[in-house]
């Protein structure tokens, strides 16, 4: 049996429960911003946000975006907009340094600090007669 869509369940439960357990109108700006680092909870604060703009009559608009209902919490839909960014960002980095450390069944693995070293970010410098000795045994045409 495979397990594999049970623990994404999990997995994207996990993301929603901080929204669901703490109680997301009270929080302070700091907090929301932290609990905005799951895209799930995010997503959430977010459609909360622009949902109390509605019931008020405002609606979320351009010229309201950096503007906050509360007082005590100071978040507005462009600090959601803003944390959805960092998301893409941090989630980005991540997809690229796990596929480049565990490629998978087909990929060539990279070590743990692949990133700092200098041939990572500028290839290996061949000299004029590496290169020429390179292209000696390569032949023009097939026999």
């Amino acid at each position: 049996m495979k397990s594999a869509p049970a623990v994404m369940m999990f997995l994207t439960f996990l993301q929603y429960l901080p929204y669901i357990v703490l109680e997301i109108p009270h929080l302070s700006r700091s907090v929301k911003m932290i609990v905005s680092l799951l895209p799930l909870s995010g997503s959430s604060i977010g459609l909360v946000t622009i949902a109390e703009w509605e019931k008020i009559g405002l609606g979320a608009k351009w010229n309201n975006l950096g503007d906050s209902l509360s007082v005590l919490t100071a978040f507005s839909i462009s600090d959601v907009m803003l944390m959805l960014l960092v998301d893409i960002f941090i989630y980005g980095f991540l997809t690229w340094y796990i596929e480049n450390v565990f490629p998978g069944e087909f990929g060539v693995p990279n070590k743990p600090f692949f990133f700092l070293t200098k041939n990572y970010w500028f290839g290996n410098k061949q000299t004029s007669n590496d290169a020429d000795r390179q292209t000696e045994d390569i032949p023009l045409l097939p026999t």
